[in-house]
């Protein structure tokens, strides 16, 4: 198995309270994790450690064995990295395929959006992790809650990461909703991208 992120002696703290102490976790490509705790655990903040939004106190974050320093969050997405937040970033008055692409829209020779490039990405994204109902020319306001999420996860998808952090992936969903989205997980796992659930308190079905 190939290590493609390790945390040494991670410790946090805000206005002199512990968040972080001592973390040590190593993850391997192709795996699921399940990151599980209760309201206040530090779970929120160690993903934003790796993300880059936070800097530890102490330790070191290690990349495919390389020492790196995230001080923003772009400088996680170049090397790799991908985050979907428990708020929702997208834009409802916009379609589907405009939201995946979002900040990287495709450009034509002349320096404007190419739509038909942009559709044609989307499609693809769509019918390779089998949502064929869900539509590029959608305005996202129009979707369910379970498919502006998983409208979520491909607009990280995008930009093609190694790791994808999910924030509480299931906690606005039914049921049935969180069953569809483990399975698009298992897709993720499958074509060799890990992702960290966080849950709270009691744990997610494994992928």
């Amino acid at each position: 198995m190939i290590t493609i992120l390790e945390l040494k002696g991670i410790y946090k703290s805000f206005s002199g309270v512990h968040v972080l102490s001592n973390i040590n976790l190593s993850f391997n490509k192709g795996e699921v994790h399940a990151v599980v705790g209760e309201n206040g655990a530090g779970k929120s903040t160690l993903m934003n450690i790796i993300f880059g939004v936070y800097q530890p106190d102490r330790g070191e974050i290690l990349w495919k064995g390389n020492k790196v320093l995230l001080t923003h969050p772009l400088e996680a997405q170049k090397i790799g990295i991908g985050m979907i937040h428990q708020e929702r970033a997208l834009l409802p008055h916009l379609t589907v395929a405009e939201n995946i692409c979002l900040g990287y829209f495709p450009e034509s020779h002349h320096g404007f959006i190419n739509f038909k490039s942009m559709y044609t990405k989307a499609i693809e994204m769509l019918k390779t992790f089998g949502l064929d109902k869900i539509y590029p020319n959608q305005l996202v306001g129009k979707l369910s809650t379970s498919e502006r999420q998983l409208v979520e996860i491909l607009k990280v998808l995008f930009l093609k990461p190694e790791l994808i952090i999910m924030d509480e992936p299931t906690a606005s969903l039914t049921l049935s909703e969180s069953e569809r989205l483990l399975q698009v997980i298992k897709g993720l796992r499958d074509r060799g991208v890990f992702g960290i659930m966080e849950v709270q308190k009691t744990a997610a079905k494994s992928a």
